[in-house]
């Protein structure tokens, strides 16, 4: 592909794409993330999450080892400080004009790992701290669930 930010993005979803992950709702505007225009569905970014913790994949580990760490690391250094899910949840933020999200993984309190993808629109004159309190909520909630399924 070409050495631009088109030839990036073009390489970035052919590579998943061979993975297995459905891309055609995928719009990528310069594959940075930080671009205007981008757009993942939920469903994207949870088979995204879910490739690389597949066991089936190990050369794609180190992505989900690398994901911030809640309360310890990264852009989750400062969140989940004082919850429980504090050190179980590695996850990815993400800021878009009008949207906050957060994809990755977490340890509920029966050990098992679950990955999660929490997107939420929002007004851009409220700015990020409330809809990231409410992502912070759900995830610690996930956490506690004690779910069976």
């Amino acid at each position: 592909m070409p050495a631009s930010f088109e030839g990036g993005t073009q390489a970035v979803l052919r590579a998943v794409t061979r993975l297995g992950v459905d891309t055609k709702d995928a719009v990528l505007a310069d594959a940075s993330g930080l671009a205007e225009g981008s757009q993942l569905t939920p469903a994207t970014l949870l088979d995204l999450v879910e490739l690389v913790v597949d066991p089936e994949h190990p050369e794609l580990r180190s992505i989900a080892a690398g994901m911030p760490i809640g309360g310890l690391t990264g852009t989750l250094g400062d969140r989940y400080l004082t919850s429980d899910a504090r050190g179980l949840v590695r996850a990815k933020t993400g800021s878009l004009s009008g949207v906050k999200g957060l994809a990755g993984t977490l340890v509920d309190d029966n050990g098992r790992q679950l990955v999660f993808v929490v997107l939420v629109k929002h007004e851009k004159e409220t700015g990020p701290f409330g809809p990231r309190q409410a992502i912070d909520e759900f995830v610690t909630n996930l956490h506690a669930c004690s779910c069976t399924s």
